[in-house]
């Protein structure tokens, strides 16, 4: 180090050693200069440097011109300057070898005056490398993470900070600082929201760690998809933060169980393969399969994972065996064909055949190798050529096609797949230009899309768009590319995934073709469709539905209503409805009694069904409802006229079999009671004379001892002020609606409530001119008698008096049997006008079938008898269509097969309405039947031949001749000769021969015409 003479002068000697040696010691250059910018003093380091940097060899006393360049001289002139002006500030320089000099000025004092300028070097080149390697790492995390195809979010507090790019496209929002500070609760289905919201508590709270959860995601249009976030809590410059990267999954489950069949695949071809397969790594054993396990003398392949290779080789073999181990073990998986003696648990010795190369599997490389038992050379040989084809087919046939292309637009690789989808064969595609693959490709938008690729601005072209085949068959394919790059980042080849997906395409189309057909169904069903969600809230409700209810639009019904179905006039009857959804699944065909929302009453039925999610816990309620209150009407008409009907044709079996006036009223009381519905009846006679007591002659039912304590007189006295004393003083029906508040009653009223009794009709009747007897009914309800309850006990009274007379005289009883089968025909033809009104387009439809039948049955020679009961079913035979919704009946257009089974339970319906009733002949099985075919393919019994009632045969044939003949809602009348046609064209299948050639004689020999 040279030391300036004016240190020398004004320090010690040794003092001045100890810095020279401290100045010397440092890597860095340090040197100083005099007034005139003369080179004063320097250490050894700034001696090599300018020698290194500069080629000159310095000495004191030198000036800036002397030891640089001209350029490099003036700039270090100018910053000595600056040192004059005590201006410290540090200055960076690069040196001629690249490496970065920082250098310090200083002023010099001596005496308090400037003596010269002090500089201090210090080599920066690693903090300057460290500071450019730092902002290129971080614009290349910058770019891999707004590039990443995985969406990535960061949040603070369940505030939106961050999304890169494909967060943006996966939300369907737009980027930018918009959505800053937005709440993350936007991007989440409302299930999902009690999840977040834990999420972001255990964020504030600092416990929630990593995590990992699936969640449903919204959104910007609102439409949601299942997806799978990862979150992580990161600390920031200015806090801590959560980051999450979303995975959309919506197709993820398709994959899954593609990947699943495919592993299948493997794990069979791997497990069954007739040869000993194993997979092997640094030296051991991690998989073998059932033939390897079999042939070193193993029970399970779990006793060979682990073992080393060294314990499966004799001796001679173990060299070679430990090489290929020592290779593995250094990450060297090169192809291996080993023969040698490989030796089995046993200890036996066999020559083996090992053939093994590298797989990748997903926890690294590992070599998969096949194992042969030379022992039988020609059948292992054999055995392996075929496994080695199985093989190379195998994994030739992927579940997509690949191929790969040169920049220059030739095909140099393909697969079997990939032929298979363009229909074209290997040799056809190999060397060609990649246009005789694309010839459904337009230039459209997507080639920009494809040239980005090329240019490296996105790493992945993917698209869905149609192709043409070879063979010109259109198809729509999946496809994906991505460009690979040599050393220089220029592409050199593209790499193309092609999937088939066709069929996909075609199964969307369906569906929204389904959807479609759904959504019209729903808007147009006359019967109210409706969806509750688990917590019994309305979501939704068909546009019939809100009519049905009272409102004028679905969306009006749904918000008036939000809070459920709140129709029922009973809540209890709309609580059990929920409870029986819950534990029974289902509620078919409910009746219940509703309320419009004016408050009007109707009877509805309502089917429903509850819809479980994955874990089996209530998700919604489906179903639909119908008005029933037209139907609920007409069947109590319905039942009043069977009930009449019963009661006649029970009267008319009484008045037949009676051989005695005892024996008719006992058995016309039984009737009152069992076809009546009452709990006791009882027949009195009052005879002329002074008695003027009413005398019992017959009852049935509980009596109990009634009558012999509640005697009824017609003395004027309290004992004559009952229902029956008023009835024969009066000459007219009398009614008690409640035993217990009648005065009347006052003498009778304790023996009839302790039997049960609390109402009574008594109707009188005339035996003779100077004889009247009462038939005197009890009910055990409080009621009120309707005018045509009455009317039917007064028909039954006074057809029980017009029975003991006919009893008495044979002409008169034969008068009553016409008079009652013309009552019964009557009763039966009010029956079929009520079906009528319930289907107008269908009015006297039943009343032309049945003159058709009567015709066909005459020209068959049948029984007078026999036509006359033909007639009556004919006459009824859709009578239980009053079970079956009048807009089905009247619906114009196509029904739907759940519309279809419902209209053809009619028969059965029918005949359950009628089965009870006494005819003469067999109705109700005529009714049952009239829709059966010969060859069985009829309903509701599937009867074929002779099982069929002939009756039915010749019904069956009228039945469809007049249909075909008439208008209906749904299209124009076919006409008679179509009709005609028809049943010919069926007949020996469908219908009796027979009865077909009497229908056709009928028409074309008598000319017969339908009645208008």
């Amino acid at each position: 180090m040279l030391i300036p003479e004016t240190i020398q002068e004004n320090k010690s000697i040794e003092r001045v050693s100890h810095l020279a040696a401290l100045l010397e010691s440092t890597q860095d250059p340090i040197w100083s200069v005099d007034r005139q910018h003369r080179l004063a003093a320097f250490n050894r380091a700034f001696a090599s440097g300018m020698l290194e940097n500069f080629g000159v060899r310095v000495v004191a006393g030198m000036s800036p011109a002397e030891m640089l360049p001209e350029a490099d001289a003036a700039v270090w002139a100018g910053w000595l300057e600056r040192a004059e002006r005590e201006e410290r500030t540090g200055v960076e320089f690069q040196l001629k070898s690249g490496r970065y000099l920082e250098i310090t000025f200083n002023t010099i004092f001596e005496g308090g005056e400037k003596s010269g300028i002090a500089c201090f070097g210090k080599d920066t080149t690693d903090r300057r490398r460290a500071e450019e390697q730092g902002e290129k790492t971080e614009a290349r995390f910058r770019t891999l993470v707004e590039e990443s195809p995985m969406a990535i979010r960061m949040a603070r507090d369940g505030r939106h900070l961050y999304g890169n790019r494909r967060f943006h496209e996966l939300f369907g929002v737009p980027s930018g600082k918009d959505l800053e500070g937005a709440d993350v609760r936007v991007f989440y289905g409302a299930e999902s929201l009690p999840l977040i919201e834990e999420q972001i508590r255990l964020h504030r709270e600092g416990t929630a760690g990593s995590t990992d959860y699936e969640a449903m995601g919204r959104r910007g249009d609102g439409t949601l998809f299942p997806m799978r976030v990862k979150v992580a809590e990161v600390t920031l410059p200015d806090g801590p933060a959560v980051i999450a990267f979303f995975l959309d999954m919506t197709e993820v489950t398709r994959s899954e169980q593609a990947l699943r069949e495919s592993e299948q695949r493997f794990r069979t071809l791997f497990e069954e393969a007739p040869h000993a397969i194993g997979m092997g790594r640094a030296g051991k054993l991690i998989q073998v399969n059932r033939r390897y396990t079999e042939m070193f003398g193993f029970r399970e392949p779990a006793e060979l994972i682990g073992r080393s290779f060294t314990e499966l080789w004799a001796a001679e073999s173990l060299p070679r065996v430990e090489e290929r181990a020592r290779q593995q073990e250094m990450g060297v998986f090169t192809p291996v064909e080993l023969r040698g003696l490989a030796r089995r648990r046993n200890g036996e010795e066999f020559p083996a055949l090992l053939q093994a190369g590298k797989v990748e599997l997903a926890d690294g490389p590992a070599m998969l190798g096949y194992l042969v038992d030379m022992t039988e050379l020609r059948e292992a040989e054999e055995a392996l050529r075929l496994s080695e084809e199985r093989f190379r087919s195998f994994f030739d046939l992927p579940l997509v096609g690949m191929g790969v292309g040169t920049i220059e637009r030739k095909i140099v690789a393909v697969n079997n797949r990939l032929c298979e989808i363009l229909g074209y064969t290997r040799e056809e595609l190999l060397g060609a230009d990649w246009s005789v693959a694309t010839q459904g490709e337009d230039a459209g938008a997507d080639r920009g899309a494809f040239e980005r690729m090329l240019s490296g601005e996105s790493g992945v072209y993917s698209a869905t768009r149609q192709f043409v085949r070879k063979d010109g068959k259109t198809i729509w394919t999946a496809i994906s590319a991505a460009c690979i790059r040599d050393q220089a980042g220029k592409p050199s080849m593209i790499c193309c995934v092609m999937e088939d997906i066709s069929e996909k395409k075609a199964a969307e189309e369906a569906i929204r073709l389904a959807e479609r057909e759904y959504r019209s169904i729903f808007e147009e069903a006359p019967e109210g469709i409706f969806k509750l969600g688990a917590d019994s809230r309305l979501q939704s409700i068909s546009p019939g539905g809100a009519r049905m209810l009272g409102y004028d639009s679905s969306e009006e019904a749904a918000h008036t209503m939000r809070e459920g179905l709140h129709c029922w006039v009973s809540r209890d009857e709309r609580s059990a409805f929920i409870e029986r959804l819950e534990q029974e699944g289902q509620v078919q065909d409910l009746e219940c009694a509703w309320r419009q929302r004016d408050g009007t009453p109707f009877f509805a039925s309502v089917t429903a069904r509850r819809i479980s999610d994955e874990k089996g816990r209530a998700a919604y309620y489906q179903g639909f409802f119908q008005d029933i209150t037209e139907r609920k009407h007409l069947e109590s008409e319905l039942r009043q006229h069977l009930r009449e009907v019963l009661l006649l044709s029970e009267m008319n079996r009484a008045l037949l079999k009676a051989e005695s006036e005892e024996e008719l009223l006992s058995e016309y009381c039984r009737i009152a009671v069992e076809a009546g519905g009452y709990r006791m009846a009882w027949v009195g006679i009052a005879h002329p004379g002074t008695n003027r007591q009413v005398t019992p002659v017959a009852h049935y039912g509980a009596e109990n001892g009634y009558l012999s304590r509640a005697k009824v007189m017609l003395d004027g006295g309290e004992f004559s002020k009952g229902p029956t004393g008023r009835a024969i003083a009066l000459k007219s029906p009398q009614v008690t609606e409640d035993i217990a508040s009648d005065p009347g009653m006052a003498p009778f009223r304790d023996e009839a409530l302790s039997r049960g009794f609390s109402s009574i009709i008594a109707v009188p009747f005339q035996l003779s001119a100077d004889s009247v007897g009462c038939l005197t009914a009890y009910a055990d309800t409080t009621r009120k008698w309707s005018e045509a309850e009455r009317r039917l006990v007064d028909q039954f009274a006074a057809a029980l008096g017009y029975g003991i007379r006919t009893v008495r005289t044979a002409a008169e009883k034969e008068q009553y049997e016409r008079d009652l089968m013309t009552s019964l025909e009557q009763t039966i033809q009010v029956i079929a006008e009520t079906v009528d009104q319930r289907d107008p387009y269908t009015a006297g439809h039943q009343r032309r079938v049945a003159d058709l039948a009567t015709r066909i049955a005459q020209k068959m020679g049948l029984a007078e008898e026999r036509i006359q009961g033909l007639g009556l079913a004919a006459t009824i035979h859709d009578l239980g269509k009053m079970g079956v919704p009048a807009e089905i009946l009247t619906k114009p257009g196509k029904l739907t097969p759940t519309q279809i089974s419902l209209i053809r339970e009619h028969v059965q319906m029918g005949y359950d309405i009628i089965r009870n009733v006494k005819f003469p002949w067999p109705i109700a099985d005529i009714v049952r039947q009239n829709h059966e075919r010969l060859d069985g393919s009829g309903y509701p019994q599937g009867l074929k031949g002779e099982e069929i009632l002939l009756e039915a045969r010749i019904l069956a044939v009228a039945d469809v001749t007049e249909a075909m003949a008439s208008h209906r809602p749904y299209r124009e009348s076919l006409g008679t000769d179509a009709a005609l046609e028809e049943i010919v064209r069926r007949r020996g299948k469908y219908f009796d021969a027979d009865v077909v050639e009497a229908c056709l004689s009928v028409f074309r020999e008598d000319g017969y015409v339908f009645p208008s």
